[in-house]
């Protein structure tokens, strides 16, 4: 990716984050990193018609490097599992939370 568009793309969602985020998880670090919680269709459902849903956390890539597979991350007074970790290749990573 030239360095140009890299530091755009960058820019670019960090801006999307802090127009956006609606929740704060705290990392098993401490570290505490804005996104978006939210309910995400996921294919599969009943019969597949209708989709099932599972809880996502989307942020910066950098912001979730080293979070591994079972991890807890805490947003307010509930803690969630690390189920599935898939980067976007955009420079954002959407977490699957159990």
């Amino acid at each position: 990716m030239p360095p140009a568009f890299a530091a755009l793309e960058v820019r670019v969602n960090a801006a999307c984050m802090a127009a956006l985020a609606n929740a704060e998880e705290v990392l098993p670090d401490a570290s505490v990193v804005a996104g978006l919680l939210e309910d995400a269709a996921i294919p599969g459902g009943a019969l597949d018609v209708m989709p099932a849903y599972r809880r996502v956390f989307t942020a910066a890539t950098d912001d979730l490097a080293g979070l591994e597979i079972g991890d807890l991350l805490t947003a307010g007074d509930v803690e969630y599992a690390v189920v599935a970790i898939e980067p976007d290749g955009t420079g954002l990573t959407v977490l699957g939370l159990k």
